[in-house]
């Protein structure tokens, strides 16, 4: 995990993304895949997985995403599928772009409090 403070990332969207390095889990049915992230923000999250993998997502499927926060806090979400990223192969960007639609309240509110504090 990255212990330094993440750099924030300027680009066009809406929330502002952090480069942050969190252990994921990704849950579609009974299947479980293991990545990390790229980076983060308050609606969304770009999670890295190997390429022989990425053909099993597919844009606007419904998964279940457990994170591993600093602290050793785990965090549940859920969220949508909203791209994979499957570029030329010398890029290293390959993985899904999710947005999270939510969670229980109690995990919703680690969740933001995480971002929350990743943005001072």
């Amino acid at each position: 995990m990255i212990t330094a403070k993440p750099a924030i990332l300027e680009d066009r969207r809406e929330k502002r993304r952090i480069y942050e390095q969190l252990f994921v889990q990704v849950s579609l049915g009974e299947n479980v895949w293991r990545g990390s992230t790229k980076n983060v923000s308050a609606t969304g999250l770009f999670i890295r997985f190997p390429d022989e993998i990425l053909h099993t997502f597919v844009p606007e499927q419904r998964i279940d995403i457990k994170l591993a926060l600093p602290k050793g806090e785990t965090c549940k979400l859920f969220g949508r599928i909203a791209r994979v990223v499957c570029d030329e192969p010398q890029i290293v960007r390959h993985g899904i772009g999710v947005e999270i639609l939510g969670g229980d309240a109690v995990h919703q509110a680690k969740y933001s409090a995480f971002i929350r504090e990743r943005l001072r």
